[in-house]
Parts: structure tokens; C-alpha cells; sequence
């Protein structure tokens, strides 16, 4: 006779959103560079640092440490290898950035894994679309439809939604620093960068082919250029170098740290919602642990860089070595 399998007792509903594009073609190209950028440094693929694990549990429990690996196997980047919790945390901690960066939030939910007696003691962490607080309750919005056509080369708009009550005490939302939580916002403005050719400039030819207004395309990319370093200028990233030639060396250095620091203190904000979360499975298992990190920069250590910086104590090259994990 078969053996029951055990099943995961998920609230939420995985659908599908529309195409990201709007109507004239235009994408968030910046915006999901930026979000790429940060994302796959925020920790170290695999979890390690010259073969150190990056997260530990304390205190150490094996049967925890199993329990952790197996709510968060789907993010884990190494895939059909040997699973660890540094593995599946970094994979969890990358994807997490990425989803904060291009919506400004992001929301789990941690489901139990019942086995056949209804008994839990393993849980499965998935992420969580549409997601809302009203009154103290959370509620998940979602299509009529939420599995549409997939033969479909367009995914429908939906045009009407319902809505899903989630116990409060299931869902971890995660937030960015109050002092960043506007940059998706910013960054999406940059679309409009995103046509070598802008729309009034196509309106703009003769029958010969020439403009009949003048239309400068230096400025216009040099109009471009100081949009994305005005826009990032609080998080530093250097927009894939596309201004390095229009700032001095010095300032590039400035806002090499600044990232930095940026990407540490996101870092703090993924850790915190992974103990969330590790707080909601110990309700169950009795277990009262949290892990931490380790073998990462600092604000301290990008503290005494500035310093260092200031002082001419501090070239390129070595920064990039220190900073190098």
C-alpha cells in the first residue's frame, strides 16, 4: 500500500501578472538593471565566502537546520547539489532583493506541511502576490481567473479581482529602509530614457529626411546619463558605468561606498525577515533560534573607508579588493 504523501496546507494562490510593457513599447530597463546589480551581490551566490558559510543558525539544531533547508529549497541556487542553509538563505535573500527593488515590497507566506495525521513540523516558504492590509486583516487580491490561458501569446488584464483572507500569522511582508523606499518609484521615470529615438523626434523629419526642428543627440544622452546618476545618487550605483566618463575619479569612489552601504543595509532588512520567518516555524517546532551573518562588509568597515578616502589613504583598486567577496 502507498505510503500518504504529505501535503502543503497553502492559503495564498500563485497567478500570473500582465506583461510589465505598456502600450508604446516602453520597459524599465534601468530599473531592472539596478534591481539585478544589487540583487546577485546582496549575498553570495551558494552562501559562502572563500569556502566560509555566509548565515549560521544559533544555536545550532540539526533538526532545525533540516527543517530550514526544506521551507526554503525552492530559492536554494544549487539545485540538484548539496542543499546547506547558507545555499537556500542566499537564494532566498538574492531573489527577495530582487522582487523589493522592482516593487518596492515583498510578502511570503509560510505554509505547514502536513503529513497524514494533520501533524506539522516542516514548512514551505512561498512568495505572495497582491498582497494587502486592511483592519489588522491580510487579504491576497486576486484575477477571477488566476490561472489563465497559457497558450495565450498575451496574458488577459484582469479586469476583476476577489479577495483571499491569509492568517496574519503566516505572512512576512518585507520592506525597504525608510530611507530608500522611494527608489522604485524614481527609477521607473528613467522608461522614458528608454528609446535611443524619442517619440517627438520621429514627428520631427523633413520629406528629405533632415529635422525640422534641430534635435542635439549628445545633450539628449547627456540628458540621460545625469538622470540616472541624479536618480541613484542615495544608493550609489553607477548605472553600469554609462557616466563614469562625466564624473571625477573621486566621486566615483564616493559612490562605490555609497552602494556599498546601501546593499548592507538591505542586507539587515532580508536578515530580519528571514528570522520573521524562522520565528513563525519555532511557534510550531518549539524551537527559539535565529541566524546570523558573517564574512560580509559592514558600516563600519565602509565607515573607515571614508576616512581612509578622505585622507588619500584609499586608491581604486584596493577598495575594489577590499570590497571583493
Amino acid at each position: 500500500m502507498a505510503e500518504p504523501k504529505a501535503r502543503v496546507d497553502c492559503v495564498s494562490i500563485p497567478y500570473l501578472l500582465p506583461n510589465s510593457e505598456n502600450e508604446s513599447g516602453e520597459d524599465n530597463r534601468y530599473q531592472a538593471w539596478f534591481a539585478e546589480d544589487v540583487a546577485k551581490g546582496l549575498f553570495p551566490i551558494s552562501g559562502t565566502v572563500r569556502q566560509n558559510p555566509v548565515f549560521q543558525l544559533l544555536p545550532k539544531n540539526e533538526h532545525f537546520s533540516e527543517t530550514i533547508q526544506i521551507a526554503f529549497a525552492p530559492f536554494d541556487w544549487n539545485a540538484g547539489s548539496r542543499r546547506t542553509i547558507s545555499s537556500v538563505l542566499s537564494g532566498f535573500g538574492n531573489r527577495t532583493a530582487y522582487r523589493l527593488l522592482i516593487g518596492g515590497s515583498a510578502t511570503v507566506e509560510v505554509a505547514p506541511i502536513l503529513d497524514e495525521n494533520a501533524y506539522t513540523n516542516r514548512f514551505m516558504v512561498r512568495p505572495v502576490d497582491g498582497v494587502k492590509s486592511f483592519a489588522g486583516l491580510m487579504r491576497q487580491w486576486i484575477p477571477w481567473n488566476p490561472q489563465p490561458n497559457l497558450a495565450e501569446l498575451e496574458i488577459p488584464k484582469p479586469t476583476a479581482q476577489r479577495p483571499i483572507r491569509i492568517p496574519s500569522e503566516r505572512i512576512v511582508r518585507i520592506l525597504l529602509p525608510r530611507k530608500y523606499q522611494r527608489i522604485p518609484q524614481e527609477l521607473k521615470a528613467l522608461r522614458h530614457f528608454r528609446k535611443i529615438v524619442p517619440d517627438f523626434a520621429l514627428d520631427n523629419f523633413n520629406p528629405d529626411g533632415s529635422f525640422k526642428v534641430p534635435v542635439d543627440f549628445a545633450e539628449l544622452s547627456a540628458t540621460k546619463h545625469r538622470a540616472v546618476a541624479s536618480t541613484t545618487q542615495s544608493t550609489g550605483w553607477d548605472g553600469r558605468g554609462i557616466f563614469r566618463n562625466e564624473v571625477t575619479g573621486h566621486y566615483m569612489m564616493r559612490r562605490f561606498l555609497r552602494f556599498e552601504e546601501f546593499r548592507i543595509r538591505l542586507r539587515e532588512a532580508v536578515l530580519s525577515a528571514i528570522n520573521r520567518i524562522l520565528a513563525i516555524m519555532g511557534e510550531k517546532t518549539e524551537f527559539c533560534g535565529e541566524v546570523t551573518i558573517h564574512h560580509l562588509p559592514t558600516l563600519n568597515k565602509v565607515e573607515a573607508s571614508r576616512r581612509d578616502l578622505a585622507e588619500g589613504k584609499l586608491g581604486y583598486s584596493k577598495m575594489v579588493k577590499l570590497y571583493s567577496y
